[in-house]
């Protein structure tokens, strides 16, 4: 109750303070902007701080008309506050949060974030507007709200992306010029493929609309060697700098460098086990090759069949032409683990066109042996890579032997 009351106080009295989080951009290593953030000042704060939360301040707010003004007068902080640091450094971005709940017909036009850019000397194209799309309740609004400011000259960012409620399908009709990739999906991404691979095709989505990324929450040197790999554009987090009264920047980011040496490392590292493991399957395949090796077609099946249970690393067997035609069924072990995903998951049969999977492409241009990048099996629903070398039949026709085969991790948590 005694936080709440002195949430209110500082609420009704105006005692609001900015504070500044970096963002860091990963090609320069430089900062890019800060986000403001809004702080209520208890009594016993010094003077320009804050120890009252954004949460407990916001939730002091008891109607839309006090988080309509409290949001407004958070905004106008932030700018008189940014207004010195931006005349010393006019390239720098300051990224402003709206309550988006609060849009509606009547907001939209009211010129407040406008009015505050000219009045500490801001221009429009130095100020990121952030919305957070799940907390929209009128898709009109939103849309006359951005098309007005895009006009206007501001840069728009959609923040949270990939939390809970995202719509892709708002991407498409906002534009944003900056997608702000939630800390849920970067927090341990370095050890989670799936959360890896939703990361990954963010980011291309991203940079084929002209969307810059940028990675928040990040805490660990681990994940933003991770963002650099999977191609975000800028860092925001604990690791690049905490929220601070005064936006500094500092040049270049000692933490920065130390990732982009780790991201180094572990390149390199990965690049050496992926040949590693390369080597170690284009071996273990050889025998069942040298087996198909001048035999007739009609032999392979069985072939296959007879070499499975030598071959414990590896999931599925398959023969194809010279074309990516299957010529056999698959040869696979027994599905494991949740009996629903045999009905998802379901080996090829004779004749499925496998031409083209981006790992037949090399074999189709004349070379002996290819190794997939890990994907999930369409077989088994496992994380597995296939490898594909070429033999010749009794006929001397070429036939292509296909084995998908456990991925393994590294430590890293990047799969090979």
């Amino acid at each position: 109750m005694k936080d709440t009351l002195i949430a209110r106080k500082a609420l009704t009295q105006g005692d609001v303070t900015p504070y500044f989080q970096p963002l860091v951009a990963i090609r320069t290593g430089r900062h890019a902007g800060f986000e403001a953030l809004a702080r209520g000042m208890a009594p016993g704060d010094p003077p320009g701080t804050g120890s009252i939360s954004p949460l407990r301040l916001f939730g002091a707010a008891k109607t839309p008309a006090e988080r309509l003004a409290l949001d407004r007068l958070c905004r106008e902080r932030a700018f008189a506050a940014f207004s010195d640091h931006h005349v010393a450094h006019p390239a720098l971005l300051l990224f402003v949060n709206i309550d988006a709940s609060l849009l509606d017909k009547d907001s939209v036009g009211s010129g407040h974030i406008e009015q505050c850019a000219k009045r500490w000397g801001i221009p429009p194209h130095n100020v990121v507007i952030e919305i957070i799309e799940s907390a929209v309740p009128d898709d009109a609004a939103l849309s006359r709200f951005c098309e007005r400011h895009r006009q206007a000259g501001f840069l728009l960012a959609l923040d949270d992306v990939g939390a809970g409620y995202s719509n892709l399908a708002r991407i498409a009709a906002l534009r944003p010029d900056v997608i702000k990739l939630d800390r849920d999906l970067v927090a341990g991404c370095d050890a989670t493929f799936h959360r890896r691979e939703v990361m990954r095709s963010l980011v291309a989505l991203a940079r084929r609309i002209g969307a810059v990324t940028v990675a928040e929450g990040v805490e660990r040197e681990e994940e933003a060697a991770t963002m650099i790999d999977l191609g975000v554009d800028m860092l925001q987090g604990y690791l690049m700098g905490h929220p601070q009264p005064v936006p500094a920047p500092r040049e270049p980011i000692a933490a920065l460098r130390r990732s982009m040496l780790l991201y180094a490392g572990m390149t390199l590292q990965r690049l050496r086990a992926e040949e590693q493991e390369h080597q170690r399957l284009l071996q273990l395949v050889r025998p069942l090759r040298l087996a198909l090796e001048g035999q007739s077609p009609r032999r392979f099946g069985r072939i296959l069949r007879e070499a499975l249970p030598h071959m414990p690393d590896m999931e599925c067997l398959y023969v194809l032409d010279a074309f990516g035609s299957q010529t056999t069924d698959s040869v696979c072990r027994p599905c494991e683990g949740i009996p629903q995903r045999v009905v998802l998951y379901r080996p090829a049969t004779r004749g499925t066109d496998h031409s083209l999977k981006e790992w037949f492409q090399p074999l189709r241009g004349g070379v002996d042996a290819s190794v997939s990048q890990p994907y999930i099996s369409a077989a088994t629903g496992s994380l597995c890579i296939t490898v594909g070398v070429r033999f010749n039949c009794a006929g001397g026709r070429s036939h292509i032997l296909c084995v998908d085969a456990t991925a393994r991790h590294t430590g890293d948590g990047a799969a090979t």
